[in-house]
């Protein structure tokens, strides 16, 4: 489900993939079950149910399966590579 966000090709979103408040794209994989919410995203591959929150600009990045990026407000592009079940906060 995609509400109130925008989704630039190329780019792939899973299915059962929750979409709000977000960019994304270009050059980004969003895997199935996965959560999007407040964020930019591009670039990058998001895992299976992988979850990233409140995140300005996520660039060049790979999230593991079921991890989990948080934002804690705006500032330069991030980017990240963490395996499954991983926890990170990105400062901004």
């Amino acid at each position: 489900m995609v509400t109130r966000s925008r989704l630039v090709g190329p780019l792939v979103v899973g299915g059962r993939a929750v979409i709000t408040d977000s960019v994304l794209g270009p050059s980004t994989s969003v895997g199935p079950d996965c959560v999007v919410t407040g964020s930019r995203v591009a670039e990058s591959v998001l895992l299976a149910g992988a979850h990233v929150t409140g995140v300005p600009d996520l660039r060049e990045s790979v999230v593991g399966r079921q991890a989990h990026v948080t934002g804690t407000g705006a500032g330069p592009a991030a980017s990240v590579v963490i395996g499954d079940h991983a926890r990170v906060e990105v400062a901004a």
